[in-house]
């Protein structure tokens, strides 16, 4: 984990940005949230929304965008 954000509504602690890489292959990536607050507060907690990727694979600059569903980090 690189950074964390903590959500003013129901203060749990969420990942805010991550670095992704995979054993024996060459992607190497760091993953950002777009937007900090995509926090789900009903029926229950969690966070899901759009991501951006870059980094680099093959030795090559890449980017990217994703989409992301942390759940178990509000208690």
């Amino acid at each position: 984990m690189l950074d964390w954000w903590t959500s003013p509504h129901s203060r749990a602690r969420y990942p805010a940005r991550w670095r992704l890489t995979i054993p024996g292959e060459s992607p190497d990536l760091t993953v950002t949230p777009r937007l900090a607050d995509q926090e789900h507060r009903e029926p229950m907690r969690y966070w899901e929304g759009a991501v951006s990727a870059s980094g680099r694979a093959g030795g090559r600059p890449v980017q990217g965008q994703g989409y992301v569903e942390l759940v178990g980090y509000a208690r």
